[in-house]
């Protein structure tokens, strides 16, 4: 953790700042590594400060070795009294706050015990930190990934008609368990025919039926890291329409994923998946895909507007879909890893057409 911290102060240094104030969940843990909640830091150009509930002042100890503990809530001071007593005790005119991850409220309580400091918002400075994966951060995505993929084969056998969409994700979220995750990366999306043309469909109390597309997004979270992925079967046989739509989707999704090169930007991939599907009725109107780590979605968003260029270590999805109301919908998404040589996907199970 420790290259961490002095790569985010040359990050500091940088935007003229004295200090980050870190609220993100997901930006303490890749910092710190640290597993609890109600927890903040500070980073200072010499300093490291895990600021935690007194709760867990024990576990921050032992996860958090880089940094010194400074317990808050009862019976010791509030949040904004020990962040107060820290910028003053350290000097610092410039704090920089993430703000995205930080209410209203607590910044007026910041401002107010802190005059002549200038509290500096921040945006991404952890996350672009995130951007490129270091190799324990793959080896935990690739553990994530595995677990899906074992999951996904042992709930074939349990798609059927009269299963209900909450049958399945009840099923799915128990079996991610069971192969070894430590949580799901996501309330799973379960979508059964007419209800498979929305993208994020909630499951509901239908029961699946012949013929039907059902479409399964789910991910593993194992180490703090998830993954991403989504299959489309049919209950029953398929028909012709059936086949002839989801080839579609899978044409375009390996289009999106030879596009995975480093020094691509998203828009390239974006557009290389949109022009397979082209003339197509009912394409995704949503970015063909989003990087994935501690957080479920992160950068790069993958959309037409996306200019940021892909680099070796970089973890995305790529998911297109084609959903036509009243009809159903497919999707097929993969986590990939990029490399100079090209993408390496890391979610396995098979992409043929499955007929259950």
């Amino acid at each position: 953790m420790s290259s961490r911290i002095e790569a985010l102060r040359a990050a500091l240094r940088s935007a003229s700042l004295d200090a980050l104030f870190v609220t993100r969940g997901t930006n303490l843990r890749y910092l710190s590594a640290f597993t609890g909640a109600d927890s903040f830091a500070m980073i200072t150009p010499s300093r490291s400060f895990f600021i935690t509930d007194s709760r867990y002042t024990e576990q921050a100890s032992r996860e958090c070795p880089a940094f010194e503990v400074v317990p808050w809530r009862d019976p010791f001071a509030s949040l904004p009294e020990t962040l107060h007593r820290l910028v003053r005790e350290g000097g610092i005119a410039r704090l920089g706050f993430e703000k995205r991850f930080i209410s209203y409220g607590l910044y007026e309580e910041l401002a107010s015990g802190l005059p002549g400091v200038s509290l500096t918002p921040t945006e991404n400075v952890v996350e672009d930190l995130r951007y490129v994966k270091d190799p324990g951060e793959l080896a935990a995505l690739r553990r994530a990934a595995e677990v899906a993929d074992r999951a996904f084969e042992a709930l074939l056998p349990f798609l059927a008609p009269g299963r209900t969409e909450r049958d399945v994700a009840a099923e799915l979220g128990y079996l991610l368990h069971r192969a070894g995750a430590e949580g799901m990366a996501f309330d799973p999306i379960v979508a059964s025919g007419p209800h498979s043309s929305m993208p994020h469909a909630v499951p509901s109390d239908r029961a699946l039926e012949r013929g039907d597309f059902l479409t399964l997004d789910f991910g593993a979270q194992w180490g703090g890291y998830r993954s991403d992925m989504t299959r489309t079967v049919v209950i029953g046989r398929a028909s012709a329409r059936q086949r002839e739509l989801y080839a579609r989707v899978l044409a375009s999704q390996q289009a999106g994923i030879r596009a995975l090169k480093s020094g691509a930007s998203g828009r390239d991939v974006d557009a290389a998946s949109r022009e397979a599907l082209a003339g197509q009725e009912g394409i995704f109107s949503y970015g063909v895909g989003h990087g994935v780590g501690l957080d479920i979605h992160e950068e790069p968003f993958m959309k037409k507007t996306c200019a940021r260029r892909l680099e070796p270590g970089c973890v995305v999805t790529v998911e297109p879909g084609i959903y036509l109301p009243g009809e159903g919908g497919i999707r097929i998404e993969d986590t990939a890893m990029v490399w100079e040589e090209g993408p390496e996907v890391i979610t396995r199970s098979t992409r043929e057409l499955l007929e259950l």
